[in-house]
Parts: C-alpha cells; structure tokens; sequence
C-alpha cells in the first residue's frame, strides 16, 4: 500500500510542477512589461506636470480603457552603434535564459518557486545600465535578469536556480535570493518589501563614508502597499539618503489589478506625502528608462535628494 502511494505522489507533484510553471510562463507574457516608476519612479510613461483634471494619473479618465503610454523618448537620438548592440544582446539574453529557465523548470529540473521577467527585459537593462560600478543593486524575487544585466555569469545563476555549490549564492538562495557582492548586486528577497529597508541602510553606509556611492532598489507595485514602503520613504528623505526607488509597475499584485488593491493608480505619486519625488518613464522604452533613472541616480547622488 505505501509503495503505491508513493508511485501516485511523484506523478503529481510533477503535474503541479508542470501547471505552476505554465501559469508563471503565461502571466509573465501577459503581464509584464507594462509599466515602471522611479522614487518612486514609476516606469509607464514619464511625466512630471500636473495631470489634466478627469484623468487618473496616467494619461486616461476614470473608467477609461488603458492606452499605451505616451513616447517621451521618441525625440532622443540613438546611442552609438557599439552602446545600441550591447544593450540589444543584453536584453536578449536575459530573455533565452528566462525561457530556457522556464523549461528546465517544467521539466522538474529546477526546485522551489521561479519567478520570471518576460517581458521586462527593457526596464531591467535600461536601469541597471545607468548605475555606476561602485553603486549598489538591490532586488526583488524576480531577479534573475537583474543579476546578469549586472555581470553576473549566466552560468552561475543557473547553477543557483539548480542548488549547485557553484551557484551565484553557493546553492543556498535558490531564484529569489540571488546574491553578488563583487558587483554589488546585494540580492533579490523573498518578502515583498523586504528589500526597502535594507536598501535605505546601504544609502545610509554611503553617506557615513562620504562616497560618491548611490543605491538603486527595485521592487514591484505591491510592494508599494507594505509598511515598509511608507516607512523606508519617511526615513530616506529625512536623512537624505542617496537612494533611488524603482517600482515596476505591472499592473498586478499577487494577481489582484492595481485599480483593486491601491487606492493611488499613479504610483509616482505614492512617495510624494514623504518628501520623496516621483516621476514616469515608459517601461518597455530602454532609453527612456536609461534616462529616466540616470537623471534620479544624479539627483540622489549630488543634491542628496532620493527619489
């Protein structure tokens, strides 16, 4: 009797397995991608005028259907051949390994939760190209594009989500607690919000030192809903802290629609009540992004002012 039991529980966790991975492989390719937010800085579209009167924030009236966001970056001429290429196969490369990582993942290759970032592949090389080598990169769980936009070794994420010694954090943090210290890369967390407190401690040991360092902490649209989101934005502005908020803003949170579980649509504007400015770029616009981030990493870095 237990020998048959057995042979039924391994057929279905593999197929819980199987449908887990299915349902992350679908809502990253429905979801993502959508929108962000700086210091909030909220990725969708970057807007730092008021709103005209009727409308929600981000561009449409109450009621409205979702239009795309407005082009901000459309006038900006292209980066050199060189920069262009490289941001190109960047990006592309976190794709194929987020895919070939879905893969593995149905396959039962891969334990534990896997969180991919399909279609955030612009906001995620757009962010972490602006930071300097010596700034420090804080994350969510779904960091696995952040970590090699960074210049981790492909190789070595992988062999983390495996549980290899050889993995980026020895085979102990698994998909969402990667780790990198020598490129600064302090993590992806867990806990939604987690990494708001910590990030303000790193831009905390920045100032104490008096270095030039800055931090950038991204986190998701739920994340902006915790307690510690209200709580790291307070303490960031009155202690001046040289950190940068980014919210990538998909429009889900936990699967509830942003419109259901905040009250506030415009999440840039979330942070404003603290002292902590916000503004809007368009997520799936790499340029624009790259500025965007580049401008409140210069704000939070020589005018102390986090964003």
């Amino acid at each position: 009797m237990r020998r048959v039991a057995a042979l039924l529980v391994a057929p279905a966790r593999a197929l819980i397995r199987l449908l887990v991975a299915v349902f992350a492989l679908l809502s990253a390719r429905s979801t993502s991608g959508e929108g962000v937010t700086s210091g909030s800085m909220e990725v969708e579209d970057r807007t730092r005028a008021a709103e005209p009167d009727g409308t929600d924030g981000g561009g449409r009236t109450e009621g409205a259907p979702r239009r795309p966001p407005e082009d901000v970056g459309s006038a900006r001429s292209l980066p050199d051949a060189d920069t262009t290429r490289r941001i190109l196969e960047r990006m592309m490369l976190i794709r194929r390994f987020e895919e070939r990582a879905g893969e593995m993942y149905a396959k039962a290759k891969i334990g534990g939760f896997l969180h991919l970032c399909i279609g955030e592949e612009a906001t995620i090389v757009g962010a972490v190209d602006a930071i300097r080598d010596g700034d420090y990169l804080l994350s969510t769980y779904r960091e696995h594009g952040q970590a090699i936009a960074r210049g981790t070794s492909p190789n070595a994420v992988m062999a983390e989500l495996f549980g290899r010694v050889d993995g980026c954090s020895k085979g102990r943090g698994g998909s969402m607690h990667l780790f990198d210290y020598e490129r600064r890369f302090l993590g992806g967390y867990g806990i939604v919000g987690g990494n708001l407190p910590l990030a303000a401690g790193v831009a905390l040991a920045c100032d104490y030192r008096e270095t030039e360092d800055a931090v950038l902490c991204m986190l998701g649209d739920g994340a902006s809903n915790q307690g510690t989101f209200g709580e790291t934005m307070n303490l960031a502005a009155l202690w001046q802290l040289p950190v940068v908020f980014l919210v990538v803003n998909n429009q889900f949170g936990m699967g509830t629609a942003l419109e259901r579980h905040s009250a506030v649509t415009d999440l840039s504007k979330k942070s404003a009540g603290f002292g902590v400015p916000g503004s809007r770029c368009n997520g799936m616009d790499v340029l624009d992004v790259h500025a965007c981030v580049t401008e409140a990493l210069r704000c939070a870095r020589e005018e102390r002012r986090p964003q």
